[in-house]
């Protein structure tokens, strides 16, 4: 959180999708021609509604569940909770 808030403007970060990992059961040549297709990244419009998860492992502090929207500046709705 801290580094987010104090780092440079602008900064690039990266943000972790949840996998989307299926055990692999089949081992016939479709299942191996399936597993090459690489899934592409989800992608979101403006104004949509995202769920952000703040993890504060060096603090010891529970993970912090924040509900933004794509497009809108994330300093200013991480700043906007009080928990953080």
């Amino acid at each position: 959180m801290d580094a987010i808030i104090n780092a440079p403007s602008p900064f690039d970060i990266e943000f972790a999708l949840p996998s989307t990992a299926v055990a692999e059961t089949e081992t016939t040549v479709e299942a191996e021609v399936e597993a090459e297709v690489v899934p592409t990244t989800p992608s979101y419009e403006v104004g949509t509604t995202v769920t952000i998860t703040v993890q504060q492992p060096e603090t010891n502090k529970p993970d912090i569940t924040l509900n933004g929207k794509v497009g809108d500046n994330l300093r200013k709705t991480l700043l906007a909770n009080q928990d953080i």
